[in-house]
């Protein structure tokens, strides 16, 4: 497959990348964008420390390809840190634990 470059909304800023259709959205971030505050950890989506939200759904990033997120916004732990009302999903599915090892600020998630 022929790379192809491609624009994405993270953490409200406009990237552009280019990349194959097919890559991972989790070295797109962490490779490219720099963005590490999202992880590797299985690859097949058991653990979360790869966890992004995708128009404010936490999905996992180690298998969701570029293709999927075109035209969608992304918030990774670093934006997390920016606006604490994303952090509600996370929370409700219990990944705060993760999430406070992960993210940039770590004051934020204090009460």
């Amino acid at each position: 497959m022929n790379q192809a470059k491609t624009t994405l909304v993270i953490n409200g800023k406009r990237h552009s990348v280019s990349a194959q259709s097919d890559a991972p959205v989790l070295w797109l971030l962490r490779k490219h964008l720099k963005l590490t505050g999202t992880k590797y950890g299985c690859g097949a989506r058991l653990y979360g420390s790869c966890t992004i939200h995708v128009d404010g759904k936490a999905v996992r990033s180690c298998q969701l390809q570029l293709s999927q997120v075109k035209g969608r916004r992304i918030t990774t732990t670093e934006g997390l840190s920016q606006n604490l009302a994303a952090l509600l999903p996370f929370i409700k599915y219990g990944k705060v634990r993760a999430l406070a090892v992960t993210t940039p600020k770590r004051s934020a998630l204090r009460p």
